[in-house]
Formats: structure tokens, sequence, C-alpha cells
């Protein structure tokens, strides 16, 4: 059985998933409580949600419900339910408390003042602005919050869950930032933290882009509102805006000429209406041509913001007519233009701050931020193309039909891994592919943005597999998931739309691909079982998944099978806090074979902070560690990791309680063997060289990060060479990794700021071997 077998009989979800033959029992939160040893009546259904199956007309339907323990809200609880004609519910999927929790809500140790004072220091500028903008007092009120049950491991955490302020970035560093955060009720410990921003009448527009169809349409925008309601109390609209029913556009100008939307910061554009219907009621304006550079680098153009309100409405109409009505904003706010009004430093030619991204963030309160952004960026304006309006509004899609959304971290005994975010970005992808029918996403973007060096941003038709080009970052480990998905509907066709939205509610926050994948082949065998869906169309779907790797991916490569690719694999290490000890696995393990007439490897690789989309300089001064399972001390098998909670006393400073009587301390501990540090060879260079090791021994290898902040390690280099070429670069070979009782051991040199000129040897070895990342075999 693989490990993401034996985990998921373990319960990550409390009841896997049941075969369409199965006679399924009634959903019963009865028997999760007396399980658990909740008390009786303690834990009950909350908010319920319904979405037809297989799209309209259908008499059976999906009920997505969410949990209440205590009167509060589960976050991360749920249960999704197919209900047939007759009204019988079979559970699909469901993640109940697997024990009672060990505080009542009216046992909370800190109020909501208090977690928000917590909170606060740890905020972004840009983020205290914008609240203190807002607030009458100090800028606290502008953090709202409630207490909930915050499920970790199974267990229910009493918390604060706080929205965190939409900060926007700056011309310095353009990285938008929307979070909900959940703080200890009893500690004031971070929990969790979930970023909430994911980041890509008659009018004449271009049908998808401006690259894919450059010749102009003629269209009748529909659902503009005859009678809107100005975001300013008391305020009236001077013309006919692109106000709509369910949509509001912006453009965003260099000066304030009138109202302007009450999120604007200083240093930004001024966000207002600009497009507004001639006296025949149109909304005709100059198209852009995009094969003339100042045309799509004009901050000021009209056409991104009517471009918006077209594919935006496009996008509400196609998922319309596959049965998803509704939008989690009722009226959602888009803004066009996006720039900074000076200029930034990685781009002095302009005579503005570019943002070069568009990203959703789930906001519906016009005070507090856009729903929407599209950035003017550098070389192209994100509002011309519309893949990326259809993307972006694809996430708010997931954020509807999911019981929780798709936004945290997997935690499971080969990988702590980034799926949940992932699977997020490929169904956003896939809104696209859909609408448009090609598997090349945003090609106007790509194509006139020369720093991408392709004619897209991403591509479903692609060669990436998992876990080989995992790598712990939403956008790249989205593709094989994207590739499976296009390759389905192109053999399929457009009914399996309805098996990908439709398996959205079956997904917990944390899902991963194997569950994502398990729940689309559910659906289709209930389909195939119906008469709905052929075997030869089940096939397909189930022989893309697997020809990714999708069904069963245990997060764990041979570095020999990263010798063909195009270039060196790259990880992102996600950062350690107070709520981890000592931090958390990498996202990936490697598998190493020791050649014959070798007795070592040598890993070499770059090291920095997560970059930002101004380009701007980011810290290398960052040091992972590396942990090693040896077949020779242990086994040929990958590295198990377990994960446990418990209490460390830790407190808020006040007073003298330490709280040690509250477990919500997340302990991961494991059966690797060393933990090797790196040695610096520059700045942002470091090298790993494991000597004493035996020809055939086989090593597990995962990166974890102790850092508080996000690592990425890039250009990873793997190579095992003859003894006596390595014995050539240093007369201090490092001593051979010591046997650990499996938790820890440094063995390493001193990790210092030195340099070490032997190892530096080690390091132009390997890059003169070709830059073969492996060695021979």
């Amino acid at each position: 059985m693989s490990s993401f077998k034996r985990v998921l009989a373990l319960g990550i979800l409390t009841l896997a998933w049941p075969s369409v033959s199965e006679a399924a029992e009634p959903p019963s939160l009865a028997r999760a409580s007396e399980q658990a040893g909740i008390a009786e009546g303690a834990l009950d259904y909350g908010e319920l949600r319904s979405s037809s199956l297989g799209g309209p007309p259908s008499a059976v339907s999906i009920e997505r419900r969410g949990l209440r323990l205590h009167g509060l809200r589960v976050r991360g609880g749920f249960e999704t339910a197919r209900v047939d004609g007759l009204g019988q519910a079979r559970v699909l999927a469901s993640r109940y408390p697997e024990a009672a929790p060990q505080l009542r809500p009216d046992q909370a140790r800190l109020s909501l003042d208090d977690a928000r004072r917590l909170l606060w220091p740890q905020l972004r500028a840009d983020q205290r602005d914008a609240a203190t903008r807002r607030s009458s007092a100090d800028g606290l009120d502008e953090l709202p919050g409630e207490l909930v049950y915050l499920l970790v491991l199974g267990r229910p955490l009493l918390a604060w869950e706080i929205e965190t302020p939409m900060g926007l970035g700056s011309r310095e560093d353009p990285t938008p930032s929307r979070q909900r955060v959940w703080i200890s009720a009893a500690t004031g410990r971070v929990l969790e933290a979930e970023e909430l921003v994911f980041a890509a009448n008659q009018a004449e527009v271009f049908e998808f882009n401006p690259q894919h169809t450059p010749d102009p349409i003629t269209v009748t925008l529909t659902n503009l509102d005859p009678e809107p309601t100005h975001w300013e109390e008391g305020a009236s609209f001077d013309a006919t805006y692109l106000n709509g029913t369910r949509l509001r556009m912006f453009n965003c100008i260099d000066e304030e000429t009138g109202s302007y939307a009450p999120w604007r910061g200083d240093d930004e554009c001024y966000p207002t209406q600009v497009v507004s219907a001639d006296a025949e009621g149109d909304f005709f304006v100059e198209l852009p041509n995009v094969t003339v550079l100042a045309d799509n680098i004009d901050p000021r153009d009209p056409y991104a913001e009517l471009s918006m309100y077209y594919h935006a409405e496009k996008f509400f109409s196609e998922l319309e007519a596959r049965g998803v009505e509704g939008f989690p904003c009722e009226l959602s706010n888009m803004v066009a233009n996006f720039h900074w009004l000076e200029p930034a430093p990685g781009y002095p030619e302009l005579d503005f701050g570019p943002y070069n991204n568009a990203y959703y963030s789930g906001q519906c309160d016009i005070t507090k931020g856009p729903t929407m952004l599209f950035g003017q960026g550098a070389a192209v304006d994100f509002g011309f193309d519309g893949d990326v309006v259809y993307h972006e509004l694809g996430h708010g899609i997931v954020g509807l039909l999911t019981p929780d959304g798709l936004t945290t971290y997997t935690r499971r005994e080969d990988a702590f891994l980034r799926d949940a975010r992932a699977i997020n970005e490929a169904i956003a992808d896939y809104h696209t592919l859909m609408i448009t029918e090609r598997p090349e996403m945003a090609e106007y973007v790509g194509f006139y943005w020369p720093a991408l060096g392709r004619g897209w941003i991403r591509n479903s038709d692609n060669d990436q597999i998992c876990p080989r080009d995992m790598a712990g970052q939403e956008h790249n480990d989205s593709e094989p998931l994207s590739a499976a998905l296009w390759a389905a509907r192109r053999r399929v066709g457009a009914k399996f739309d309805y098996i990908v939205l439709d398996a959205l509610p079956m997904l917990g926050n944390d899902a991963s691909m194997e569950q994502i994948s398990a729940a689309m082949l559910e659906l289709a065998a209930a389909e195939r079982d119906a008469g709905a869906w052929t075997a030869d169309e089940y096939g397909q779907l189930e022989r893309a998944l697997e020809a990714r790797g999708l069904v069963d991916c245990p997060r764990v490569t041979d570095t020999s099978d990263l010798e063909d690719l195009d270039d060196p694999p790259y990880l992102y290490l996600a950062n350690a806090g107070n709520s981890v000890s000592p931090w958390w696995p990498g996202p990936m393990q490697y598998r190493h074979v020791v050649p014959d007439g070798s007795d070592n490897l040598t890993i070499t690789f770059q090291i920095s902070a997560k970059g930002n989309s101004a380009g701007q300089p980011v810290s290398t001064d960052l040091d992972p560690q590396l942990l090693v399972k040896r077949s020779s001390m242990s086994a040929d098998a990958a590295i198990t990791f377990d994960y446990q909670l418990t209490s460390q006393g830790w407190s808020t400073g006040e007073g003298e309680d330490t709280n040690e009587d509250v477990d919500e301390v997340t302990l991961v501990s494991g059966d690797w063997d060393v933990i090797y540090e790196p040695t610096w060879v520059s700045d942002d260079r470091r090298q790993i060289v494991i000597r004493g090791l035996e020809p055939g021994e086989v090593l597990h290898l995962s990166f974890v990060n102790p850092e508080r902040s996000i690592a990425v390690v890039r250009e990873i280099y793997f190579s095992s060479v003859p003894s006596e070429q390595l014995d050539l670069g240093s007369d201090n070979d490092l001593d051979p990794a010591v046997e650990d009782d499996g938790s820890s051991c440094a063995c390493s040199s001193d990790p210092g700021r030195g340099y070490d000129a032997g190892l530096a040897f080690g390091l132009l070895l390997l890059v003169g071997l070709g830059r073969r990342r492996v060695g021979a075999r």
C-alpha cells in the first residue's frame, strides 16, 4: 500500500471515497460525536449549500454541509453528500473532529481584542496603513474576527479567526496580501495563516485576447444595472458607467478628478470609473494596437476596463449554462490598470511603477480592497487578456463550491504539500480552457511580455508529472493536474466540465492530488453506471490521471529521473513558526543511489527568500537543512514523518501562565538518520558534501527550513564522483554522518559565513562535469 493510501486510512478524511456500488450509510453526526468523545448534541450542522449534480436539469444534487461545535464554526470540518431525487443522501466525503476540544467557548483565555493586539505588530506596514485609514481609533477595530474551532490533525483548537486588511504592497515590493489568521484563544500563538489572494449594451472588444483573436467583434454588454448605487453615501453618477448587477468596474488614473474607491493607499493610482456610455447607450472606446509597445504600457487606457466587464459577464454566462449560479461576492469590484504613481526601482524607463500580475482576493467590501485587480505591467496590460479574467474568476468559483476553500498545506508522512493551492490554480486554469477550448493560458500576456520567453503564461498541453516535477509552489505544482484535465476534456468533451465542478464540494481545504483524482473518478464512475458516460470515456479520464502520476503520487523521486530535465529542480520550503517544532518537512524527497567507485554525494544549490513581481532583491541569508535516511543505517525507504499535537509552554508574556495544558503545537518527528547543514560557497550558493558512503547505498533526502520566511532552493544538483576525484579537493574531508536516535544529528563543518575552499572545489568539480545533476549509476 502506498504512503498516500496509508495516510488516507488513518483518517485524513473520516469517510474515504465509497464505491458507487456500496450501500452508503446515512450521515450521522451522532456517531462521529460518540467516536470523538464529544457530548451529545454539541456537534451539529452549520451552513448548507447545494448545487445540481451534472448540470441542469438534474434531480440529483450535491450538498456541502458545514459543521458547528458548541455553537462555533469548525474550520476544516465538513460533510458532502449526494442527494437523489427522492431525498436519499449518501455521504461522499467528510471530515469530523476526532477528539473533544480541550477548551469550550466560555473557557477562552484571550479576548478578540487581545488577539488583535498580538496580531497587529505582525501585519505589514501597508496592511496597518489600510486599517488606520478606515478606523476611527487605532486600527484594531478594522480586524474582523470570530471565535471558531480550527481542526488541526483532527483536534478542534479554540481560536480567534481574524481577517487581515487587504494590502496591495508597494512599488518596491508589489506583493498583495489578505490573510485569514487563527490566533490561539489559549496562548495567543498563531496557529495557522491562509493567504486569500491568488495572484494572474454594445461595445467592440477582442473575443478572447488581442493575440489569439486579433480581429475585434461587436458585442452587446449584458446585466448592466439600470439603477446602480454609488459606493459613496449620498453620491450619484454623472454618466452610465460599467456598473452591472454583479460587477462594478474601475480604471486606475494618475490624479484625483472626483470620487474614487475608498481602498486606495498612498502612492497608488486612483481607482475610479472612466468608461461610460455615449448618447446611443454604447460603450465604444479606442482599441489598443498591441503590436505597438506604447499601447501595451499605457496606464491610462480605457480598453482594459471595458475588457474586464465583457469577459467577466461572458464567464458568468458560461458557468450558468453549466448549472453554477452565484459568486462569493454579491457585487464584485474589479480594477484595471493598477500601478504606482512613482517609478519602480527596477523599471527606471517607465514613468510609473508597474504591477506585473493580476489577482483574486475574495474581498467583497469596497472599503477594504478590490475583489480582483489587473495590473498595468512593464510590458503588457493584464486587463486586455480574457484568459486572465477567466482564471481569476475561476478562483472565486473554487471558493464558492468547496466546503472551505483550497488554501492550506497537507501534512503527509512523506512530505508537507502545497497541493490544495495547486489544485486551486489548476481549476482556475480549467475555467479558462473550458471557455476558450485551448490549452494555452494568457497568450497575449505571454507573447508580448519578453521576460517570459514563451507565448503563454501556462500551457496545459505539457509533459509535467507527479512527483518528478513537483516543487511546493502552487503554480508549478498545478501543471500535472492541468495537463490531465486538458487531456480528459479533449477526449471526453464538454460533459467533463460537470465532473470537475462537482468534484469541488468533495474536497477539504488541504486536499491532495490523490483526493481530487479519486473524487473525479468516483463521479465519472457514477455517470458511467448511469449510462451518461461510456466505459471508454471513463478509461480516458483514468488513464489521463494515471499518466501524470496523480492517482497515487508518493513525493519521492529518483535523482536519475532529473537528468533529462531542461532545468534543474527547485523547491519552496515552508517557513517555521510558533505552531510547529522544529520545522515542516519539505514538499519532496529525493532518492539517490551511490554508484560503483564512489563513496560520496555532493549537493549544491542556490538559496533565497521568495521573490516578488517587481524583480527587487531578496534575502539570501538563509540556511536550510538536509535530512538523510541511509539504507546502510536503516532501510531503502522514504523518510516517514509523524505529526503530533503537543504543548510547549509558551505565553503572550503577560502573567505567569505558560498554558502547558493546551496541545496546539505540531511536533514533527521522523525516522531520518542524520541532518546536514550546508556550507557557504558564495552569498547565495550552498553545498553539502556527504562522505563515507558505500557503493550501491541508497539515500533518501529531504530539505527542511528552520527560518521564519519561505526559503526557495533553486538549481539543485546532485553528484557522486569517484572517491579519488573528490579527495583532490580537500585534505579535511567531512566526518561521515553519525548514527542518531532518529530525530536529529548535525553533521557538517561550521556552517558559518566563512567560505570553505575545499568544498568550493567540490562545487567546481560538479559544475565541470558537464553540469550533470547526478553522477553515473
